[in-house]
């Protein structure tokens, strides 16, 4: 290692130790005016704010030019989801067990900070946000998949709720398994959407697999968990909840 190299990453961590003391010192004032939230009875999250805060670094990154736009926001997302539950836990009801889409677009939106509750049905989300069980509930509009959500703009019709955020993310799908060669998998679960929307890449990639339906994505990474020789079809967050290889 030449000298060079050393001196900058002796630079870098130093910088470093710099980012983890700005970072308490922003937990700290996060912490003030938590405590003064909940003296006033205030909401912890103020989505509002948060698009703000996250405007002005995007912009002041402009300044330099380094470092990427998208990863900025995404390392930002995270920094206030972490702050924020030491102002009190924030909870999210989302639509569907973990790792599915839904699941997906609320973590991209509050990051992996807040207190995540599955919800069985639509409906439960609402309540549960209604009822002040949840702070803020995520549920699905419309996607490439399905299409239009009817029961969602239905139940926004008729509840004391505001839409308050839009998440659009796209639908990418992956095939997930134990297996590490493709050819070891002779059987494919995933949701019938899902399946449909891949059918292409299957009848190319695996023409021989059997192909099942599973009652979500989520449902089929757990059947191929622990089923020797089978993959799901879903999201790549789903890889890393069930430790599954793409």
């Amino acid at each position: 290692m030449t000298k060079e190299i050393e001196d900058l990453r002796n630079q870098i961590d130093q910088i470093d130790k710099e980012i983890v003391g700005l970072l308490n010192k922003r937990a700290q004032a996060a912490k003030q005016i938590g405590e003064i939230k909940k003296r006033n009875q205030i909401s912890v999250r103020n989505l509002q704010r948060e698009k703000e805060v996250i405007s002005n670094v995007l912009e002041e990154n402009e300044k330099y030019g380094v470092f990427p736009k998208e990863a900025l926001e995404i390392i930002y997302k995270e920094i206030i989801s972490a702050i924020s539950s030491l102002e009190g836990a924030v909870k999210i009801a989302y639509f569907g067990p973990k790792a599915t889409f839904t699941h997906q677009a609320a973590i991209s939106h509050f990051g992996l900070s807040s207190d995540y509750i599955a919800c069985d049905s639509i409906s439960m989300v609402f309540e549960l946000v209604e009822s002040g069980n949840a702070h803020y509930g995520v549920v699905p509009i419309e996607n490439t998949i399905e299409g239009v959500v009817n029961h969602t703009i239905d139940l926004l019709m008729d509840a004391d709720l505001l839409i308050v955020g839009e998440i659009i993310i796209p639908i990418n799908l992956f095939l997930l398994s134990t297996e590490n060669d493709i050819a070891k998998i002779n059987k494919v679960y995933s949701h019938k959407h899902a399946l449909a929307q891949s059918r292409k890449f299957l009848e190319k990639h695996l023409p021989f697999a059997e192909i099942l339906e599973a009652k979500s994505t989520a449902n089929a990474c757990e059947i191929a968990q622990k089923e020797q020789g089978s993959a799901a079809i879903a999201s790549e967050v789903a890889s890393y909840v069930y430790g599954l290889n793409i």
